[in-house]
């Protein structure tokens, strides 16, 4: 389940990076790329691994990046 999981979210995030591509890239010059792991997952609209359930956001930062992404269900850190 884990690993399904993590390779659903893997090709997602090619995929969207493939989309957007220079607009991510770029965002990474002043971000850590966990954050854009997390934009991408909300974006997506990709679910927690733990439950299965679908994902919110905390505060945007400055650049639209989503610094605290958690299930609504479980609550568990994406």
């Amino acid at each position: 389940m884990k690993k399904e999981w993590h390779l659903k979210n893997q090709e997602a995030i090619q995929k969207a990076e493939e989309s957007y591509g220079m607009k991510l890239r770029d965002c990474l010059s002043c971000h850590n790329p966990s954050e854009m792991i997390f934009y991408l997952r909300t974006i997506l609209g990709l679910s927690c691994s733990e439950c299965g359930g679908s994902v919110t956001f905390g505060n945007l930062s400055f650049c639209n990046f989503l610094p605290s992404v958690k299930c609504y269900k479980c609550q568990h850190q994406i």
